[in-house]
């Protein structure tokens, strides 16, 4: 208990003795009142005078104080406030410094920018966009829109004769300067079906239309055409893992007597056959690009490949 006496009396001690100064000055002044009004004369003047004085001084020392403590306190909030302000510049200008980084990154990596947002435009657009055509010649239309908006780097073809998709092939390879791999029916395969039609057609196109193709590029190698001996079925074409275009062939048994080929017996149809364009991101993309590579394999391993 003493201690925290002591204690108290230690951290109040100038109060104390201002107001213990204060007091006994006051007190003094009292007493001399009290002196002289019961006729008590022989107090001297100073002594009153010096009294007072000591009165005075122990307010105003109490005051000076008091104003003190005040002016401290309101100093101490005023430094903290600055110290924020400070704090807050230094955020502003580090969120300065950011936003310049940050601009100067989108300028430097501007294109890249473009090729994601148009990634993500097109994989929206192929969540609506997969669509049977009643013919070939509208899907390849389809597939051109494409590429005239697109880098496209890479493509494969499995086709008849490869006549009808030069029409896809000629601008990609020419345009876009995309590499190209050709599969295209066997004419052996065409001639044990009797099409004379079909087999003249593999080989003028291969004779005439790649191989004036394969000479007008920079790079030759760009352009690979091979030939396979089993059945053609499926024609497809496929735009760097982005869109596929795929159709079917059917087969006819005909009579071609008083034609440009009367021993024709069969008559191979795919360009007005129906045909489908579907994209990357979608489960029909995904089914028929299953098939597709399945038949690639085979004939990376099996068909003969063009000198052109």
């Amino acid at each position: 208990m003493w201690k925290s006496i002591l204690n108290d009396i230690r951290d109040n001690w100038d109060d104390i003795l201002e107001w213990t100064e204060i007091i006994v000055s006051s007190g003094a002044l009292i007493v001399i009142a009290v002196f002289q009004l019961f006729g008590v004369q022989n107090i001297g003047i100073e002594l009153d005078v010096l009294l007072g004085l000591l009165a005075v001084l122990g307010i105003s020392r109490h005051r000076n104080r008091k104003a003190n403590q005040a002016f401290q306190q309101s100093a101490e909030e005023a430094f903290q406030e600055a110290q924020a302000l400070k704090g807050q510049q230094t955020t502003f200008q580090h969120v300065l410094q950011t936003l310049d980084t940050s601009v100067r990154d989108i300028g430097t990596n501007q294109s890249t920018l473009q090729q994601s947002v148009l990634t993500l435009s097109n994989s929206v657009k192929s969540l609506t966009d997969n669509k049977f055509y009643p013919n070939q010649e509208e899907a390849f239309k389809s597939l051109l829109k494409y590429a005239s908006t697109n880098p496209v780097k890479e493509a494969i073809f499995l086709q008849y004769s490869g006549k009808q998709s030069e029409m896809v092939l000629y601008p990609l390879v020419l345009n876009k300067k995309a590499k190209a791999t050709v599969y295209v029916q066997h004419e052996e395969m065409a001639q044990q079906l009797k099409s004379e039609r079909q087999a003249e057609r593999i080989t003028s196109t291969i004779r005439n239309s790649l191989s004036d193709l394969s000479r007008k590029l920079v790079d030759p190698s760009n352009l690979k055409v091979y030939k396979f001996k089993t059945p053609a079925s499926v024609r497809a074409i496929k735009i760097d893992d982005q869109v596929l275009c795929v159709g079917w062939y059917t087969y006819e048994k005909v009579d071609r007597k008083g034609w440009t080929y009367p021993d024709d017996q069969t008559a191979v149809s795919g360009d007005d056959r129906p045909t489908i364009v579907v994209w990357r991101g979608t489960e029909e993309y995904d089914i028929l690009d299953q098939m597709v590579m399945v038949m690639v394999k085979n004939y990376e391993e099996n068909a003969e490949a063009v000198p052109l």
